[in-house]
């Protein structure tokens, strides 16, 4: 009973004490707001000045230290500050400040890299001259109204080491929030990529994401033919590029209401006549390999190879129950909430085999490699094996032959075209490092630099 007592008067004290609590208390006319610490010179940055320029060839170092005086709340009390920015733009509107860097301590030390970071977080634009403002949010919990400081503005060109985008905007929306879009990796205003644009009936616009002028970019008729077309500003008259353009049919130099293509752009300021290229996926992207002729997707040369690959007499024996499907390779499927082409699950061979009636013996010298292709065209006899064939420009991309095994036996790598793709790996067969056994070919086109996944189809 005696514990029970003093258990009760414990909890007692406690709630009474909560209740005086001086936090319940402070009086918001008596709360301080931090202020800016300035340099002589009534700049925020004291060494570097408040006008300045961020190199990525300095990134990792120090860049300086900002300091601003302890928001009081009237009582002792731990105080979050928030460091916020945003943009102040040509026309004088601000954007929302956002919140880029917290800490507890009355001052922040930035290396260039975070610096820029936070800019750009803050509503800033890759190398580009911003002006910027920025301010303290001083908090001491939930339970009050976060105090800000005064705001204090300052000029910077930042830099970015990510690849420059060009957004294909539907000219129903003109909104690049989750636009697809293509990369220029050398920052130069030439673009090159794939993309998925399933809202082409709309009407297309090209804009970069560098652009600070409104600039869209689009052709001199909406339908224009040809299969390299000039790009006209909108300001200058120019149009969105419709469903027809480039060229009509079911043809890789197609536009259409939805599509998958491989796209050039040059808008360089350097070139005076800014282009356009676009190649469709008008047939099916696949994973071809080196031929194994104890599986049917690898039966005959990768280059014969195409998953609609009709039945064929593999035994040469003119019965029709000897007619295969033979030779498909791995069909790839694209998957747009991901962004990503999937394969089905499919043995892959540690090994090549010679050609011939099924089984065949693996050559050990003989690596198995494969490449990715799209719109093969061409003619096949089923009673031989033997292909008249083409291959169009959607795509046809290689690889190293070093590409590295996961722990897990997944390899991956990067792929490309000719050397002057969206990623520059060469363009030779991948060779499959990892062991023989069922895994799904994943695919990532979509980003920078463009990459593949084999992945097992169980892991132990």
């Amino acid at each position: 009973m005696k514990k029970i007592i003093v258990i009760t008067l414990g909890i007692m004290l406690i709630l009474s004490a909560c209740q005086n609590d001086p936090k319940t208390m402070v009086n918001p006319d008596n709360i301080k707001q931090s202020n800016w610490i300035l340099n002589e010179n009534g700049e925020l940055f004291p060494t570097q000045g408040d006008i300045f320029i961020l190199s990525k060839d300095s990134a990792a170092n120090f860049f300086d230290t900002i300091r601003w005086s302890p928001a009081d709340f009237g009582y002792s009390a731990a105080t979050t500050y928030s460091i916020q920015m945003a943009l102040e733009k040509d026309d004088g509107t601000v954007t929302a400040f956002k919140t880029v860097a917290s800490t507890n301590a009355p001052f922040y030390a930035f290396s260039v890299s975070e610096l820029n970071q936070c800019i750009l977080n803050g509503g800033g634009l890759k190398r580009t001259l911003n002006n910027m403002i920025v301010r303290i949010s001083a908090s001491i919990g939930t339970s009050y109204q976060a105090v800000l400081s005064d705001e204090h503005n300052f000029t910077v060109t930042t830099y970015s080491t990510d690849p420059d985008l060009l957004y294909f905007v539907s000219a129903v929306t003109n909104d690049t929030t989750g636009a697809e879009h293509i990369f220029a990796k050398n920052w130069d205003s030439s673009y090159d990529g794939f993309a998925y644009i399933p809202y082409g009936k709309d009407g297309i616009w090209l804009v970069e994401d560098t652009n600070t002028d409104g600039t869209k970019w689009g052709i001199a008729s909406s339908d224009a033919q040809g299969g390299t077309l000039s790009l006209v500003k909108e300001a200058d008259g120019g149009q969105p590029i419709m469903p027809g353009a480039f060229g009509t049919g079911d043809v890789e130099t197609s536009f259409v209401d939805s599509g998958y293509y491989r796209v050039y752009v040059n808008v360089a300021t350097t070139e005076p006549n800014k282009r356009i290229q676009i190649y469709r996926f008008y047939d099916d992207f696949f994973v071809c390999g080196q031929r194994n002729m104890n599986y049917k997707e690898w039966g005959e040369s990768m280059s014969i190879q195409f998953p609609k690959m009709p039945a064929w007499n593999v035994n040469g024996t003119g019965n029709p129950d000897d007619y295969y499907i033979w030779g498909t390779g791995a069909k790839l499927t694209y998957y747009p909430d991901e962004r990503v082409w999937k394969s089905n699950m499919v043995y892959v061979p540690k090994f090549q085999t010679a050609a011939g009636v099924p089984p065949q013996a693996e050559n050990s010298t003989l690596p198995f490699q494969f490449k990715l292709r799209a719109n093969w065209i061409g003619t096949f006899n089923i009673d031989t094996g033997a292909a008249t064939y083409t291959w169009q420009n959607a795509a046809n991309l290689g690889g190293r032959t070093t590409d590295m095994v996961n722990d897990d036996g997944s390899q991956t790598g990067p792929i490309g075209g000719s050397g002057t793709g969206p990623s520059n790996p060469g363009n030779g067969n991948i060779t499959i490092n990892t062991y023989a056994g069922y895994y799904y070919f994943v695919i990532h086109l979509n980003e920078y630099p463009c990459r593949y996944e084999l992945i097992p189809a169980t892991t132990e």
